[in-house]
């Protein structure tokens, strides 16, 4: 895979992001765009993002863990058993979270779209 920005829009990555705190999720959304990633989302609901996943293919995803109460752990499982990379950016990060989900994909909140890029940009060239 390659981010060369001369490479037409059509082939950049598509990650989706599901976060339910509008300005990082707005942050995340320019942050993608800058790096030559194509935006699914920002979704603000657990069911937007199950509904919407299948009917799109996605390269990769930033899930936000706590959505307005709804754990998001069923849709990190989705993606992992599909083999799609993805972070989770939570502040659930600790022993509080079952342990298949602290492996190192996953940002504590407050973390700003740098950290989150690099992240995923490490991810996404082990894939």
């Amino acid at each position: 895979m390659t981010m060369d920005s001369a490479s037409p829009v059509a082939e950049w990555p598509r990650i989706l992001v599901l976060e339910d705190e509008y300005h990082l999720a707005a942050e995340m959304s320019e942050a993608l765009t800058a790096h030559h990633f194509l935006v699914a989302g920002p979704y603000g609901l657990l069911s937007a993002a199950l509904f919407a996943e299948p009917e799109m293919k996605i390269d990769g995803a930033i899930v936000d863990l706590n959505l307005h109460g709804e754990l998001a752990y069923e849709f990190a499982d989705y993606l992992d058993q599909r083999d799609i990379p993805r972070i989770i950016v939570t502040g659930y990060c600790s022993n509080a979270m079952p342990e298949r989900y602290r492996d190192g994909r996953c940002l504590r909140k407050p973390v700003g779209a740098d950290a989150i890029m690099a992240k995923l940009m490490s991810l996404m060239m082990v894939h």
